[in-house]
């Protein structure tokens, strides 16, 4: 089910919630909100899934809590001690209330990336970026072009050569970075985020007697 004709690269999300909406009723879906579950075990060639709501029976079932669900601050050294605010991406707010301020943010990925865009549109005392290496970075539109778009055919290349495409985009994008006192990345893009997904470890359920 395709987005309505005339939907803009990066819809609003008054936009993607009516389309899930949508696709919800074209489809029929069944779904329930709302519920907790306790317990999944396979009986009989089937899923019995125990909730507060009553048993479930499914042929097939998907956990996808998502693995960045549970947001997670590191115990650094030093932390009680210091008098200013700690807190993570997911709890950031409203970009205005940091109007004055100075602050530190820990990290180079998306969710870093996100509140550093946010952080430049307000008027704050000063701001760190504190990173391991140097980012991968892509813009969002290259002459209007939305670059996500080019996705699915990236993901088609050799690894080099994918990272070749987005080293490539980077330095079209924004010129040599080391300028600014960000150092050149430790690995290609793509092959950062390949090495990012095999540490993950699945989801997993055990079958019971």
């Amino acid at each position: 089910m395709n987005y309505p004709e005339g939907t803009p690269a990066f819809p609003h999300k008054s936009v993607v919630v009516e389309y899930l909406n949508l696709f919800v009723r074209y489809h029929g879906l069944a779904i329930e909100y709302g519920i907790d579950v306790g317990e999944v075990s396979l009986t009989g060639g089937h899923w019995v899934i125990q909730t507060n709501a009553g048993r479930r029976i499914a042929r097939h079932i998907v956990i996808a809590t998502g693995r960045d669900r549970v947001p997670y601050i590191p115990q650094w050294k030093g932390m009680e001690n210091f008098r200013g605010e700690i807190i993570h991406s997911a709890a950031f707010g409203e970009a205005k209330t940091y109007s004055q301020r100075k602050v530190l943010v820990v990290g180079a990925g998306n969710s870093g990336f996100d509140v550093l865009n946010h952080l430049a549109k307000v008027d704050t005392a000063h701001v760190w970026l504190s990173a391991r290496s140097g980012p991968t970075l892509l813009p969002k539109r290259i002459f209007k072009f939305a670059v996500h778009l080019l996705s699915p055919l990236v993901a088609r290349l050799p690894m080099k050569a994918a990272d070749a495409v987005m080293a490539a985009t980077q330095r079209l994008a924004f010129g040599d970075l080391t300028k600014i006192g960000l150092p050149s990345a430790a690995a290609g893009g793509v092959s950062r985020l390949a090495r990012s997904t095999s540490r993950l470890r699945p989801t997993t359920v055990q079958s019971r007697p």
